[in-house]
């Protein structure tokens, strides 16, 4: 048998699952690989240079 990663297991599992009709189980694996395939991205975070902008300018950049 050829090695495996541990994402490689749940994924292949995860869609014989589906195929089978097992959607509670394929759910449940995804939401397990779910943050190994789709990592967070942080929050944005304002530039400390903003806290220098005046109101109005900062009301004409939502414009």
């Amino acid at each position: 048998m050829v090695e495996a990663s541990p994402l490689h297991v749940m994924l292949t599992v995860m869609r014989r699952k589906w195929r089978d009709g097992d959607e509670d189980g394929a759910v449940a694996l995804a939401k397990a690989a779910a943050p190994y395939v789709h990592p967070k991205v942080p929050a944005a975070r304002p530039s400390t240079e903003l806290a220098q902008v005046s109101d109005d300018e900062l009301d004409e950049l939502g414009d």
